[in-house]
């Protein structure tokens, strides 16, 4: 029996214009991980909602899913830069 597959990415919302969105966008570049990134105007309502669901009122706002075959899709809030910039180092560290 194989193993499920498994699909790992990160989901960004930027605001258009933001120092800590640019380098979040880079970071996830730099580690060469599945992401998908979307860009608001200041004020959208898609990143007001996204802020709100997570109760984060900064930008940007990250969540990483965890898809695995067979299985519901799990979503991790992550937080802002400096929150993803962490997660990704444990991930590197752990493996």
């Amino acid at each position: 029996m194989s193993e499920p597959e498994v699909i790992v990415s990160y989901q960004l919302h930027l605001r258009d214009g933001c120092p800590y969105c640019d380098a979040a966008l880079d970071l996830v570049k730099e580690h060469s991980v599945e992401y998908h990134a979307i860009i608001h105007k200041r004020g959208a309502l898609n990143l007001i909602n996204e802020q709100t669901r997570y109760d984060h009122h900064t930008v940007p706002v990250i969540t990483k899913t965890i898809l695995v075959e067979g299985e519901e899709e799990e979503i991790l809030f992550i937080g802002g830069y400096t929150e993803l910039k962490a997660h990704l180092e444990e991930e590197n560290n752990n493996g």
